[in-house]
């Protein structure tokens, strides 16, 4: 991975970055790059995405629930390859893809369940689907 994928896969769960590197050499291996750009962010960051979500053409979750915020969940980049082949690798890894949301993000990925702790030290467990979510306008805004 380029280093800027790096610094923001440091700043990430460590078991979120072992399986975006992972993946990410399966797909290099197929001639496949995958960037990171988006990785942990603040709640005001946050706040920032979601009072912008209008002009944002994916899913942007209310501030305090995006999993962004917490250090399980990054957004990619693909050059080379399709979804398709990204989300399958990343599957592959254990890790929940965006592109299966009802509300596709197919940039995202985060932890497929369980508990992951954060740099915080707090458990977040990933394994309900009962997520809260924000309808504003035609765009639905999903906690992840």
């Amino acid at each position: 991975m380029d280093s800027a994928s790096e610094a923001k896969l440091r700043e990430v769960a460590p078991e979120l970055a072992a399986r975006v590197r992972a993946m990410a050499a399966t797909l290099a291996a197929r001639g496949i790059t995958i960037r990171v750009v988006s990785g942990l962010r603040s709640t005001a960051q946050q706040a920032v995405l979601y009072a912008n979500r209008a002009s944002n053409p994916r899913p942007v979750a209310v501030p305090g629930t995006s999993k962004h915020e917490t250090g399980n969940a990054v957004d990619l980049s693909v050059a080379g390859g399709t979804w398709a082949q990204v989300g399958a690798a990343g599957e592959a890894q254990g890790l929940r893809w965006g592109g299966r949301f009802e509300h596709k993000d197919y940039p995202h990925f985060e932890v497929a369940s369980g508990a992951v702790v954060s740099d915080a030290g707090s458990i977040f467990d990933f394994e309900s689907d009962n997520e809260p979510f924000v309808v504003a306008g035609s765009l639905c805004c999903w906690s992840h």
